[in-house]
């Protein structure tokens, strides 16, 4: 990713749940994550995501002592007392958050974009403009505006907010419901919003857990996105890190905090998550099968077929097992129904295995998808690409986010 000399946005978009953690603990949480004390809402905090960014080109020396140029030129280098230090030619700011994904109460989710930081990104430097709607102006942020179909209340603003605009800035689907959330209002979707789980440690010794290990964490959700102002002070293009997925905050070992970063004036080659590709030339990358899987599992959503994709994630690795590749993709495609009509009334388990076989083989057209996967069952074709990638993918992220949560008997 290189920047040139200027100002820039980052937009950093979590594929996994995140904690930014304060230094100071609750009664009930012992690792909240630090928030603005204005707005009350989660932010990436500048050192940290130059931390990272820094640290994927390596340390500030090489294995000779000397100083490791990839690094310095960029983000400088201390005075160690022989060399002068070199200053940083890159400021990167707070990551301040856009939007955030929220459970909505009749099901379903919104995805809620935060009038003040919006607000405060109009008002900054005029460079902004022109990755802003030309026709916002600052009073209309300032209401709480919802689209048709949420069933949370809201009051609803007469202003016209260019949601193609927005969502282009974010990164993200500008259908579904979509929710501009004045100040409070935000803090009350993110109270909403947020999780928390509860993590222990176990003795490598004896297996068993260790005593005062267990803590309870917040988390960001996964499908939250950051906006960071970036300074370039180089009359060169500058190399900011040599892979946009990195990993931000703490509890990396659970894979928390796997992000994608990216500049938030090029285009996301956004669209349909269910794009048929298969007859690309080029191979599909590991980074881009996880995000790809990211964005499809977090559009199933609260939906009624969560649920039922979940369990099929959870059961396909046993059956492949048992059965090797063709008895598990002929299970699904009997329960997908590919020759049944819509208009027939699909139940939601058909809908959900349907989905599943889309992702799988990114193909939306039932005529074209059944053939396919016929073929791989009989040995005709061969797995698409990135097969065995995109089934990892969406195990792991049906774990984070679409898990049923545990029923508690009192």
């Amino acid at each position: 990713m290189e920047l040139t000399r200027g100002s820039h946005l980052l937009r950093i978009t979590l594929l996994t749940p995140a904690n930014f953690g304060s230094t100071s603990g609750s009664p009930a949480i012992d690792r909240p994550i630090s928030v603005d004390v204005f707005q009350e809402l989660p932010y990436v905090p500048g050192s940290s995501l130059r931390g990272v960014l820094a640290g994927r080109k390596g340390n500030v020396r090489n294995e000779t002592g000397g100083f490791n140029n990839s690094r310095t030129e960029v983000y400088g280098s201390p005075d160690d007392g022989l060399n002068p230090g070199v200053p940083s030619r890159v400021v990167l700011g707070d990551g301040e958050i856009l939007c955030f994904p929220v459970p909505l109460d009749g099901g379903g989710m919104a995805r809620v974009f935060a009038a003040a930081p919006l607000t405060k990104m109009i008002r900054i430097a005029g460079w902004t403009s022109s990755l802003l709607p030309p026709r916002l102006k600052h009073q209309e942020y300032l209401a709480t505006f919802v689209l048709p179909g949420a069933t949370t209340e809201l009051r609803q603003s007469s202003a016209t907010i260019d949601w193609q605009a927005i969502s282009d800035l974010a990164g993200t689907d500008p259908s579904g419901n979509l929710i501009m959330a004045g100040r409070e209002a935000a803090k009350v979707f993110w109270r909403k919003s947020s999780e928390t789980r509860t993590l222990t440690a176990v003795d490598a010794m004896t297996g068993i857990v260790k005593d005062g290990s267990l803590r309870v964490i917040e988390l960001i959700p996964a499908g939250t996105v950051f906006l960071s102002f970036v300074t370039v002070s180089s009359d060169t293009p500058l190399l900011l890190a040599d892979d946009q997925l990195v990993q931000l905050g703490g509890w990396e070992s659970t894979g928390f905090g796997y992000a994608w970063i990216e500049n938030a004036a090029e285009p996301t080659g956004g669209g349909p998550i269910f794009v048929p590709t298969h007859g690309a030339a080029s191979v599909e990358s590991e980074v881009s099968v996880m995000k790809r899987v990211f964005q499809a599992v977090q559009g199933v959503g609260a939906s009624e077929e969560a649920p039922v994709i979940y369990s099929l994630c959870r059961e396909l690795g046993p059956r492949w097992g048992a059965s090797g590749i063709g008895g598990a993709l002929g299970f699904c495609l009997a329960k997908a129904k590919l020759a049944a009509r819509p208009e027939t009334g699909l139940s939601c388990e058909t809908r959900a295995y349907r989905m599943f076989l889309q992702v799988l083989f990114r193909e939306t057209d039932e005529g074209a998808l059944m053939s396919r996967v016929q073929g791989v069952i009989k040995g005709h074709q061969q797995a698409p690409p990135a097969f065995e990638a995109t089934l990892v993918w969406l195990s792991r992220y049906a774990e984070i986010l679409l898990k049923p949560p545990k029923l508690t008997l009192r």
